[in-house]
């Protein structure tokens, strides 16, 4: 009885053979690769995983490790956030307002000061344009 390798050889001996003739040239033969030998890996689809993690079941003192851990755990976290709870803050008192940097004129306008060229005389006059009141 022919095995499914020896059918796979034998139709692509056929095919090689038709292609070569439809070519015109002659069939090569084909390369016969060696089985492998008594020492060589056997590989298999089975996880690889040792044969002592398989078998491995947790017992009564590895549970309470866990449960420990894992409540070691929670109360950090626990912790951590009754730590990070907002807190009111007390408003401090607002500062004395500073002296104007400019004495303002009885119209309400900032002052005009004149601007001096390179020789130290008046050249024009220069305005300060308030946008928002109170800011310039």
């Amino acid at each position: 009885m022919r095995t499914s390798g020896d059918q796979v050889r034998a139709a692509t001996a056929r095919r090689v053979a038709e292609l070569a003739a439809d070519l015109g040239q002659e069939p090569r033969r084909p390369i016969v690769v060696p089985e492998p030998g008594r020492h060589a890996a056997r590989r298999s689809s089975a996880p690889r995983v040792p044969g002592t993690v398989l078998g491995t079941v947790l017992g009564p003192a590895h549970l309470a490790v866990l449960v420990l851990v894992v409540a070691a755990g929670v109360a950090l976290t626990a912790w951590w956030v009754v730590r990070d709870q907002s807190r009111q803050v007390v408003e401090s008192p607002a500062p004395a307002p500073a002296a104007p940097l400019v004495e303002e004129s009885p119209g309400g306008d900032a002052a005009v000061v004149p601007s001096q060229g390179a020789t130290g005389t008046a050249t024009g006059v220069a305005t300060v344009t308030v946008d928002v009141s109170g800011k310039v």
